[in-house]
């Protein structure tokens, strides 16, 4: 299990999930950019794949990448899709999730608890393990486990039904809209590295939580 007080960033989950998962053979990474040039995608978006084989070339490439990310100031950033691909040639989804409420204890502490309790629900049992990060003022989650497209689609969905007990409407810290775009995209994306979009600073995510 990784550290939780900050030292551990979205690569150490990557090179975990790598190691936990012996048929994984590639993430698929995306530089997105505010205003896309017309060399890449309409949705400013140019997607590529990163072999996790041999590790230390995994590694290697994601500090280059880090390096690169430190120095750039033209808006565009490196993001981690879910989408993966296996050495058997299938496809498959690692667990992602944005939230939008701010950071705070008590919002950590419901997520965590909400989370657990709502994922327990998935057919696959494969929701958890993960981490919770915390990038900028709000929070991601990075699940261990890869997931079959029908599994991914139950997680997005389950993960649409976070509310209060009390009042369904004051608590639900997931960012819908990211949800809906990732359904419309077939794949979603979490940032990785720091950078600059839109002329503000974002910092390195960092794990804050694990939730078994």
């Amino acid at each position: 299990m990784l550290p939780t007080d900050g030292t551990a960033h979205t690569m150490d989950v990557m090179l975990e999930i790598a190691e936990r998962n012996g048929d994984l053979r590639s993430f698929r990474l995306t530089r997105f950019v505010d205003r896309p040039p017309r060399s890449i995608t309409l949705d400013g978006r140019k997607y590529f794949w990163l072999y996790v084989s041999p590790p230390e070339e995994l590694l290697s490439s994601l500090l280059s990448m880090r390096d690169e990310s430190l120095g750039e100031k033209d808006g565009s950033l490196i993001g981690l899709t879910s989408f993966v691909r296996r050495k058997d040639g299938y496809h498959a989804h690692i667990p992602l999730l944005d939230f939008e409420t701010p950071v705070s204890d008590e919002a950590l502490v419901l997520i965590r608890e909400k989370f657990k309790t709502i994922m327990r629900e998935a057919r696959s049992g494969k929701a958890t393990p993960g981490y919770l990060l915390v990038s900028g003022e709000c929070y991601h989650y990075i699940g261990l486990e890869l997931l079959s497209q029908e599994e991914w689609l139950e997680f997005m969905g389950l993960a649409l039904l976070f509310e209060d007990d009390a009042d369904p409407n004051r608590f639900s810290p997931v960012d819908r809209r990211w949800v809906g775009y990732s359904l419309r995209r077939g794949l979603s994306t979490l940032r990785i590295f720091s950078g600059e979009k839109l002329l503000q600073p974002r910092p390195e995510p960092y794990v804050v939580a694990f939730i078994e």
